[in-house]
């Protein structure tokens, strides 16, 4: 019988991680299309909302998940299913970009794989993955991942567009030109700074300066700042050290502990040493440099007003360093036990709690436009009234594009007048499903 190292490195990596990823998220598969989804559905699938979206903010910023739904609609339908599918494909894509950054980085392949798999199974941005609507911060987690790919292969062409790509999938892509110069001027483990083309800077530059006129000048159409779901507070900062806090516990707390516990006598001096010194000398650049990722990346999101920390969807991105210093401190373990001990605990809690808790939250979520769709199923189309139902009436609306024969005119929301002829349904939250009232 062959030994399992050598049986798991017959099998090539991406599969290993394609396999985690569903073992992480197949839960999403049978949750169907809830909330902004329809929205999304319905704004990408006629033309005739483009020029609409170009010129309003945010959704000048969101196009390239306008494309994702558009081309997906296009081949599969109303099939959410589908949906749900790329996006896991997606997450595991990026889960290989980060280990192939980090390798070109000159991090350790081990170091990289592990920083990989434990991306994929961490459950706090998993809002990005089981959420169709938030599918613009896996794109814009892959926009950004690209870019380092790129710098770091010296394609610096394809580094233009994939910035581009970034700003175009959400305004935190510009998150880039904070962390290209740390990448650019901290010296990577083995192969020292990145030399950038000065051309390459002004490009950027000019990309950016466009982008800041974009959107300065859709700040009237934009309804996060209009209204007041974003704004520059004193408590800014307080966000941010909660969503930090929110991103460590308990895991980077936990690996900083053991590596406290664990560590390693001090080094005695002497020239053998010297070599192992300066080893750990670029170990801390690269931890300073994953510490400052997560700030940069989380950055964009804290000047939101209705929270105390950004929602997890908008930690994707900052979730790929968190992941790198859990993967480093664990690493620092001088026994092998304690470390894998730890790496194992943290994958079966973590899929544990997406499969235990965060399925539950998603299937609740989508409750009301999934009952919604089946009671229309079951009636014949005609004049239907909803009540108290808790998300934007268009979303009721919408749902008549599931089931052939109805269309959204004929819902109504909250209605009272001229309701005699009409089917008329009040939503009970607290039993979490429809009423019929009238037939």
């Amino acid at each position: 019988m062959l030994p399992v190292r050598k049986l798991l490195a017959r099998v090539p990596f991406p599969l290993w991680v394609l396999v985690l990823g569903f073992v992480c998220y197949a839960w999403a598969l049978d949750n169907g299309f809830m909330s902004d989804d329809l929205v999304q559905l319905d704004q990408s699938g006629h033309l005739v909302h483009l020029r609409a979206q170009l010129n309003s903010a945010p959704n000048a910023f969101r196009l390239t998940a306008f494309a994702w739904f558009a081309g997906l609609q296009w081949v599969f339908g109303y099939q959410p299913v589908a949906f749900y599918f790329f996006s896991i494909i997606l997450h595991c894509l990026n889960a290989l970009l980060l280990r192939r950054v980090l390798v070109l980085r000159g991090i350790e392949p081990g170091l990289a794989l592990l920083t990989a798999l434990l991306f994929l199974v961490m459950q706090n941005p998993s809002e990005a993955v089981g959420w169709l609507s938030a599918v613009n911060e896996l794109l814009v987690g892959f926009f950004v991942l690209s870019v380092l790919w790129a710098v770091h292969s010296r394609r610096y062409a394809l580094c233009l567009a994939f910035y581009v790509g970034a700003l175009l999938s959400k305004e935190s892509g510009a998150v880039i030109m904070l962390l290209l110069p740390l990448f650019a001027w901290m010296p990577g483990q083995r192969n020292g700074r990145l030399n950038l083309p000065r051309w390459l800077w002004i490009s950027l530059a000019g990309i950016t300066i466009a982008f800041v006129a974009r959107f300065v000048s859709l700040v009237e159409t934009n309804f996060l700042i209009r209204s007041h779901f974003y704004s520059v507070k004193p408590n800014s900062l307080l966000v941010l050290g909660f969503s930090l806090h929110k991103l460590a516990l308990p895991w980077l707390y936990l690996a900083l502990v053991s590596a406290l516990i664990f560590r390693k006598r001090p080094i005695q001096a002497s020239a053998s040493n010297l070599a192992e010194s300066s080893e750990r000398h670029t170990q801390g650049n690269e931890l300073t440099l994953a510490a400052i990722w997560m700030v940069a990346a989380l950055l964009p999101y804290i000047f939101m007003i209705y929270d105390t920390h950004v929602p997890s969807r908008q930690m994707y991105l900052a979730a790929m360093p968190a992941a790198y210093l859990f993967a480093r401190l664990v690493g620092m373990l001088p026994i092998p036990w304690v470390r894998w001990s730890l790496v194992a605990v943290f994958a079966a809690a973590n899929i544990g709690y997406l499969w235990l808790v965060k399925d539950a939250q998603y299937w609740t979520r989508g409750a009301t436009t999934r009952a919604l769709i089946s009671i229309l199923r079951t009636e014949q189309p005609r004049c239907l009234v909803v009540k108290n139902f808790p998300e934007n009436p268009w979303i009721a609306k919408l749902s008549a594009r599931f089931v052939p024969g109805w269309s959204p005119d004929m819902i109504k929301v909250d209605e009272t007048a001229e309701i005699s002829n009409c089917m008329v349904l009040r939503w009970d939250a607290d039993q979490n499903r429809y009423l019929v009232l009238q037939r």
